[in-house]
């Protein structure tokens, strides 16, 4: 073997591991920032509720999209370029994913709100509850750009953008194996899109592409999720060995600066890239310095977070103004801040009990009943080679 196979087997990085748990450890804590953001408001401590640590936590749902692209290009960008893909089996399984807490949120919401309105009460923004917005929220259509404001499970938006990206998902791996080669020119594309899109948003609709929620916030996912693959990629070229950890803690530390000094947050979408893959990085070279982030119990935080994200507006309506009505306005305003700090457990019990009972015997029950496999063999039998070569 010459030098330069020598130096090129020197310097290629361990394979990424099936499983990265620190990746699901941080999507709890970044489930519990956007649980921070909408709850913040009944603290009782407005001097801490305005600081940028609690209204800058839309920013997770950012942290969500680079995630994403790089967890299902870890699941399955190989299996795309070895021709063992099916569009419509991968589909399915998202849709298993998401699909079946997302509608049992909307069924709470949409009782909650009835509940209200046949006892008297007007909920905060009723234009949020109208009829015609429901069909939309009910097929994870409502960040497409069909209306503008937010509506009944409001944090479902980003569920909606998701969605999207994963329909969309041969068009973003297309562009990885374009790019297969030259990782760097992949991760410096999605930093322009990112950019471009920003501009963008900024120009037309007036909001950066960091706000946008309801009204086409599936373009705000789009360079993100592109991140996310991008830089699972470049972790097939590069490794930062033991010193991963170490650089994902100073990642972190250096987002809450820059957070609260009030940096853009457009510059801070990178560095949601750079957390995710030291993480990702430091597990392949067993875990160390990963601390916290690898216990069991706080993994498993990290299973329930999508329930903690999607149950955390119906048991902010009913637990504060639940309070309210039993105490009192003054009474419930002088104990703001017990009644809240109550309210963060009260979320996170919630969110096991939805994860176990609606979420994975939804998961199971509609893969069961796997409907676009069902299309997809007949779709094969009518038109051989459709599918693609799964073996």
């Amino acid at each position: 073997m010459n030098d330069r196979g020598k130096a090129s087997r020197r310097i290629e990085p361990p394979a990424w591991p099936a499983q990265i748990p620190a990746l699901t450890s941080l999507r709890f804590v970044a489930a519990m920032l956007v649980v921070l953001l909408h709850y913040r408001e009944r603290m009782g401590m407005d001097w801490l509720a305005e600081s940028a640590l609690f209204t800058r936590g839309y920013l997770a749902v950012d942290f969500f999209f680079v995630l994403s692209g790089f967890v299902l290009a870890h699941v399955y960008l190989d299996r795309l370029r070895g021709g063992r893909y099916s569009h419509i089996s991968f589909v399915e399984r998202r849709l298993a994913r998401i699909w079946p807490l997302h509608v049992a949120t909307l069924a709470v919401v949409l009782a909650i709100y009835g509940a209200m309105t046949l006892a008297g009460f007007t909920p905060n923004n009723p234009d949020r509850y109208r009829l015609e917005l429901l069909p939309a929220n009910l097929f994870m259509l409502h960040a497409w750009g069909f209306h503008e404001e937010q509506s009944f499970n409001y944090p479902s938006w980003s569920v909606s953008a998701e969605w999207f990206a994963y329909l969309l998902f041969p068009l973003f791996a297309g562009i990885a194996l374009r790019l297969w080669r030259r990782p760097l020119a992949l991760v410096a594309l999605a930093l322009v899109a990112l950019v471009a899109l920003d501009f963008a948003t900024r120009s037309l609709g007036g909001w950066p592409l960091t706000r946008m929620t309801d009204y086409f916030g599936i373009w705000r996912i789009v360079p993100e999720f592109l991140l996310g693959v991008a830089t699972w990629r470049l972790g097939l070229s590069l490794s930062l060995g033991r010193a991963a950890a170490l650089v994902m803690w100073l990642a972190i530390a250096a987002l809450v600066a820059l957070v609260a000094l009030g940096l853009s947050d457009l510059w801070l979408v990178p560095l949601f890239a750079v957390i995710i893959f030291t993480a990702a990085d430091a597990t392949r070279h067993g875990g160390m310095g990963l601390g916290p982030l690898e216990k069991r119990r706080f993994v498993y935080l990290g299973d329930v977070s999508y329930a903690v994200y999607m149950v955390h507006v119906p048991i902010y309506t009913l637990w504060f103004n639940g309070w309210v009505v039993l105490l009192g306005a003054d009474t419930a305003a002088r104990l703001a801040l017990p009644i809240w700090a109550l309210s963060l457990p009260l979320v996170v019990a919630g969110a096991m009990i939805a994860h176990h009972l609606v979420e994975l015997p939804g998961k199971r029950w509609l893969l069961r009943l796997a409907p676009l496999t069902r299309l997809e063999a007949w779709l094969e039998k009518r038109f051989p080679g459709i599918a693609g070569d799964r073996s």
